[in-house]
């Protein structure tokens, strides 16, 4: 199944993210996921935005399934990731910094 809306297919009907638990794909390949803590830049990161800003969204929504990130963005990222944060978007051990 291929989840070409911007909810994925992890985010429940309300837009809210909900993990479907660590390392969700891993065991089809026996492999064990240890949760890292990762610190990553992306300078376009918006739930609202596409192409470029989709992609740096896309990516921290898929690392912060297994792992805790910080993720460095840039300043004109702040008030649609504000809004995503209290409409629930921004998944569970998820830190933005804005430079």
């Amino acid at each position: 199944m291929i989840a070409d809306d911007r909810t994925g297919d992890n985010a429940n009907r309300s837009g809210k993210f909900s993990s479907g638990g660590p390392a969700r794909l891993a065991h089809l390949a026996g492999v064990k996921i240890e949760p890292m803590k990762i610190l990553i830049s992306t300078y376009r990161c918006n739930p609202d935005q596409g192409s470029e800003g989709w992609c740096g969204w896309s990516a921290v929504r898929c690392l912060a399934q297994d792992h805790e990130l910080h993720v460095i963005t840039a300043g004109f990222n702040r008030d649609d990731l504000g809004r995503a944060a209290r409409e629930g978007l921004i998944p569970p051990g998820v830190h933005c910094h804005f430079g």
